[in-house]
């Protein structure tokens, strides 16, 4: 005999699966527009801004964090918290972490891929 709540357990389960891949993908996709806005400096989205390292010094901590990689400047605030290797991330803020990016064996395709997200400049000679 068949349980005459089935067919209602069975859309639960689809609403659970489809709520669970809306929200991973939901935190997996950042755009610019997300950047916050710090210390009253133009971000978001404007990449051909130029900032030497000291203005992107004071940018120092989790909830405002920029850091320096390759000569381009990112504001990486809103990724701390998804980054996969976890709070390490908080050694770039507010510094040239080219050398830190560089030497982290696990930065795949993805990583590289993801960082001109955040890329609010360049960095000024």
């Amino acid at each position: 005999m068949r349980n005459k709540f089935m067919p209602l357990i069975v859309v639960l389960v689809v609403v659970v699966i489809a709520g669970f891949i809306f929200f991973k993908n939901s935190q997996s996709s950042v755009t610019t527009n997300q950047l916050p806005s710090s210390n009253n400096t133009q971000v978001s989205g404007q990449s051909n801004s130029q900032y030497t390292l000291t203005d992107v010094a004071p940018h120092n901590s989790r909830s405002d964090c920029w850091t320096v990689i390759d000569n381009n400047v990112y504001n990486i605030t809103n990724f701390i918290d998804i980054h996969p290797g976890g709070s390490e991330i908080i050694r770039a803020c507010g510094v040239d972490a080219s050398a830190l990016f560089a030497s982290v064996r696990d930065h795949d395709q993805q990583a590289v891929q993801t960082l001109p997200t955040y890329k609010i400049g360049t960095l000024k000679n």
